[in-house]
């Protein structure tokens, strides 16, 4: 589907306003922290959805940061995504994060 994907985590899947979704998370959650570079050089750092549209899955960037782990509920008419990090990394991203898709 998408050979950039390498290093993916957790995958979600569900129904977003009768579309057909997965979301995954690449890399671990410290993205440019000299652990994670060291790691995983070159991997980029992503939380993506995938929609379902003309019968292929489009990409849809959530975020740039990477997370660890993430789950999705439906909420206020969309989607909240929450994710979660270790937070043992020594950055300043947060143990958990909340993403909105309207």
């Amino acid at each position: 589907m998408d050979s950039t994907y390498r290093d993916v985590h957790q995958i979600n899947t569900g129904d977003f306003n009768g579309i057909p979704y997965f979301i995954v998370g690449e890399i671990e959650q410290a993205c440019g922290t000299p652990d994670i570079v060291g790691d995983h050089p070159g991997i980029p750092c992503r939380v993506t959805m995938f929609l379902l549209g003309n019968g292929s899955f489009s990409p849809f960037s959530i975020y740039d940061q990477g997370t660890h782990n993430q789950s999705v509920i439906p909420y206020n008419g969309g989607l909240l995504v929450v994710g979660a990090n270790h937070g043992e990394y020594n950055t300043l991203y947060p143990a958990l994060q909340a993403w909105f898709i309207k």
